[in-house]
């Protein structure tokens, strides 16, 4: 299993960044700050160790997040990657900030890959390339006009459209290709398959709870 992808909020250069933002005179004491903020235990940070992933990973919470002047406290902060392993294969470097994953399963006979709830990402259709199985998250483009236009910025930042997964799956051909965690905004699930056939001509399943394939 390899990671195939991901949705990268920001990258922070992690040999530089605590020096962003800090005068000479307090260089020192914030450098102290952040550090402790990374290392000093919460219930609010979740830290992993290396695993099957190759990369070893710490929670954003609010302290942190200030001190990186994030916006808000959300998703993990790479601190570390394994070389030749899975976080590098993918291109994953340290510092990069991180709200979900996608994965590539491959086996002598069937090569499955399955989205997070993730943004668009290129490295979908990199790594199915005539996959068996796609299974992706997908938002509604139609479904999206009908929410306030306050909102929409935000929606198109996480999540991937029909109109852009569309284009992945004509790129990479998959057999079939499975829509889940499906966000509609309103239209319903024929009219997301029918927004999903203007770009895709394949087979297409919209997934429900429990479904066996």
């Amino acid at each position: 299993m390899t990671v195939g992808g991901y949705t990268s909020k920001n990258h922070v250069n992690w040999e530089v960044f605590m020096a962003i933002g800090i005068f000479p005179n307090y260089r020192c004491l914030q450098i102290i700050f952040i550090f402790f903020c990374l290392v000093s235990p919460s219930s609010k940070i979740d830290a992993a160790d290396f695993g099957f992933s190759g990369m070893q990973i710490v929670g954003i919470d609010g302290r942190v997040a200030k001190a990186l002047n994030l916006s808000k406290p959300e998703g993990v902060m790479v601190i570390d990657v394994v070389l030749g392993g899975p976080a590098d294969i993918a291109k994953i470097k340290r510092g990069d900030l991180i709200n979900s994953y996608s994965y590539a399963i491959k086996t002598p006979h069937k090569s499955l890959v399955i989205s997070g709830d993730i943004s668009y990402s290129p490295t979908i259709a990199e790594n199915c390339l005539e996959c068996d199985m796609l299974i992706h998250s997908v938002a509604s483009e139609d479904g999206l006009l009908l929410l306030p236009e306050s909102s929409r910025d935000y929606q198109r930042k996480f999540h991937t459209f029909t109109n852009e997964l569309g284009g992945l799956a004509a790129v990479s051909r998959p057999k079939v290709l499975i829509l889940y965690n499906q966000l509609y905004y309103g239209v319903s699930d024929s009219d997301l398959i029918s927004e999903m056939g203007k770009y895709f001509s394949g087979d297409i399943t919209s997934a429900k709870a429990f479904d066996i394939y």
